[in-house]
Formats: structure tokens, C-alpha cells, sequence
């Protein structure tokens, strides 16, 4: 193997969208510096290629928003041996940056992104960095802690009040209990309870529930 070759970024490609895949094939034949090594369509594929590629770092093409998209993160993590995660997410997905980056990968980017942000984040990641998407973040480089929400979640537009009552209605308090707990009428969690529903497009406590499940919180 050349010095040159050395030097090239061996990334493993996990994805089950062919074009995605041809995509990333168009931006290893714009940017020399990417070589992808392997491709897999699934998490349970990608130990047993990773072992046999031996990448740099996985670029994984999932959707977040899904039943399991989340779990099949850390999933990957866990299956990677150490080797740095980016996720690319669907353009919609930004609200789950921070839910992605604190189950173990290194980066994320939305499936808008450029070849050239692509390659920039890898080599990033492979530096021991947190790569985030150039139109989240100002830049390809921040740190985890500055992108906590300021409440379990904000991020999903629910106020500081509204996660305090869900995640006390999540562990089984009753609407008496609420009230008591944080010091406000019945009324007033009913109201902040039908607030929360409407941010989160639920139809009711068990729906909202079951969607904050879904983003890992409250669980």
C-alpha cells in the first residue's frame, strides 16, 4: 500500500438508501481524500464489515424519527469498536441532535449537507472532535455540553414547566400529585398539560408519552 493511499480516509458506508450510497460514491470521486471501504444496509451488518474493512469511521444514514432510530444508534456505537459515528439525518431531523450525539456519536449532519462538509466532518471525528452540521452550529466543530437543551425537551419546544409535569406524569404521579409536587392549581397542569400536547402533535397523555418514549426521555 502507497503513503498516499495511508493517508486517505477509510470510512464504512451504512445505509439502506441507494442513493445515498451513490451519492457518497460521487462525493469519494470528487474529494480523493475520502475512500469508502464498505458498505452495509443495516446495523447488524456493520460488526462483521467494520472487522473486515477496518474504516477510519462510520457514516450512518438513518432515520431518526423512526420507532428505533435512536436505539439503532446507539446500537452502532456499541457494534463500532471504538471507531468515531457521524450520523447523517433526514433534513427534518434536526431536533435530534443532541438525543444522537449523547448516544455515543461523534457527529451529525443533515442529508443536506455538502461533500466537502462530509469530508471535513469525518476528519473531525477521527480527531477526537464533535462534528456538527455547518447550518446547526456556525461550523463543523462544537462541543457536546453546549448543545444540551436547557430542559429535557426544549429541543422539542416544550417549556421548562411542561417537561416538569410530563416527567412527573410519566413516573405514574396523578394530576393531585402534580399539583402538589410543583406548588400550582389543577387547573394550571391541566392547562400546561394541553399546551404540551399541542407541541407535540399528541392526542392525548398516552400518545404524548409514547412519543417523548420515542425521543428517550422520560423512560
Amino acid at each position: 500500500m502507497s503513503a498516499s493511499t495511508e493517508r486517505r480516509l477509510r470510512v464504512l458506508i451504512v445505509s439502506n438508501r441507494p442513493i445515498v450510497r451513490a451519492g457518497l460514491a460521487a462525493v469519494q470521486r470528487t474529494f480523493r481524500r475520502l475512500r469508502v471501504v464498505g458498505e452495509v444496509d443495516g446495523v447488524s451488518a456493520a460488526l462483521a464489515e467494520a472487522a473486515r474493512s477496518d474504516p477510519h469511521a462510520v457514516l450512518f444514514d438513518v432515520h431518526l424519527g423512526g420507532p428505533d432510530g435512536l436505539d439503532q444508534v446507539a446500537q452502532l456505537v456499541l457494534a463500532s469498536a471504538g471507531r468515531p459515528i457521524v450520523v447523517l439525518a433526514r433534513h427534518d431531523e434536526a431536533r435530534f441532535i443532541w438525543l444522537t450525539l449523547q448516544r455515543g456519536a461523534s457527529g451529525f449532519l443533515l442529508e443536506t449537507v455538502s461533500g466537502e462538509d462530509i469530508v471535513q466532518a469525518l476528519d473531525e471525528v477521527q480527531g477526537g472532535a464533535t462534528a456538527v452540521d455547518p447550518t446547526l452550529a456556525g461550523g463543523p466543530r462544537l462541543d457536546l455540553e453546549e448543545l444540551a437543551p436547557a430542559w429535557p425537551g426544549a429541543h422539542l419546544g416544550l417549556s421548562e414547566r411542561e417537561s416538569q409535569i410530563l416527567e412527573l406524569v410519566a413516573g405514574g404521579e396523578p394530576a393531585g400529585g402534580v399539583s402538589r409536587h410543583l406548588g400550582i392549581s389543577g387547573a394550571e397542569v391541566k392547562a400546561h398539560l394541553r399546551s404540551a400536547y399541542r407541541r407535540l402533535d399528541a392526542r392525548d397523555r398516552s400518545d404524548a408519552l409514547t412519543r417523548l418514549a420515542r425521543e428517550g426521555l422520560f423512560t
